[in-house]
């Protein structure tokens, strides 16, 4: 894992330690939200990926 990812993710858990468990919530209630289109994406990319390999 790249450094500056994991400074992110500190700061995130600092972040959520220091305002939690409301940040608790408020955190895992965004995530998802976030992960979604961030999977669809990821789906997309691959799709294209292996349609270019087949050709």
């Amino acid at each position: 894992m790249p450094n500056f990812i994991k400074d992110y993710a500190n700061k995130w858990k600092n972040m959520v330690t220091t305002y939690s468990p409301k940040a608790w919530s408020f955190v895992s209630f965004f995530l998802p939200l976030m992960a979604i289109p961030l999977a669809v994406e990821g789906v997309k990319y691959v799709a294209k990926k292996v349609k270019e390999r087949k050709k």
